[in-house]
């Protein structure tokens, strides 16, 4: 009898209590037998592991947590041993899920359930993530790049620290991108924030700002130049 295996990558995600709920009756609904549960977070250099949700909310969690692991294996009897199984690992810049079982039908069913799940809880960043957004910081440094140039060649010292700054701006938020801490691929919710502005709209405010600025003072120095 063939086995079905398959590791899947998962979409940035943003969850809450509830989220983490409704996935655990996604990964435990329409299974056979007994079923195993077990759920980690990690927070710095501290883990915490229960059996179920309840246990684990019974810790002091931070407000918000990068990271999230969650298996669950069902037995359909004693003889058979599991008959399907599936362990999540959601982490700061990455994440996937394993799943395995016997039975082909619920194999691909329950993929078809955890994907568009996942795909539901998407944050408003997740089009720009990845490679994407990669790519376009690294036009936009070449850009800047030509921008200081083109001001160190006018003499325009005011343009030349402006793309300066620009440069320094998107050095720091690719080293915060590549890290996680700009555009996680996870990011559970445990506690509301009455925070209307976060780090990632601020950010992204500014760059855009500095953008439009640049570009329009290039242009600006440019035509003065051949003017005179």
């Amino acid at each position: 009898m063939p086995e079905y295996r398959k590791m899947i990558d998962t979409p940035p995600v943003k969850l809450n209590r509830k989220d983490l709920e409704d996935l655990t009756r996604v990964f435990t609904k329409d299974t056979p037998g007994r079923t195993i549960l077990g759920f980690s977070f990690a927070h710095g250099d501290a883990e915490f592991r229960a059996d179920s949700l309840e246990d684990l909310f019974q810790n002091e969690l931070p407000p918000v947590l990068n990271n999230f692991g969650f298996s669950v294996s069902h037995w359909a009897d004693e003889k058979t041993g599991f008959d399907c199984g599936i362990t999540l690992t959601l982490q700061r810049t990455w994440g996937h899920y394993h799943i395995h079982a016997l039975d082909e039908t619920w194999f691909k069913g329950k993929i078809q359930q955890i994907n568009e799940f996942l795909k539901t809880r998407r944050p408003w960043y997740a089009r720009f993530s990845g490679t994407r957004f990669a790519e376009a910081l690294g036009g936009f440094q070449v850009l800047f790049v030509f921008a200081l140039w083109v001001f160190l060649f006018l003499r325009s010292i005011a343009g030349g620290i402006l793309a300066g700054l620009c440069l320094i701006l998107l050095s720091w938020v690719w080293r915060r991108f590549r890290d996680g801490s700009l555009f996680p691929n996870t990011r559970i919710v445990l506690q509301d924030s009455t925070r209307t502005l976060n780090k990632e709209t601020l950010l992204i405010i500014v760059t855009a700002a500095l953008v439009i600025v640049t570009a329009v003072d290039v242009v600006i120095t440019i035509i003065v130049h051949f003017m005179h």
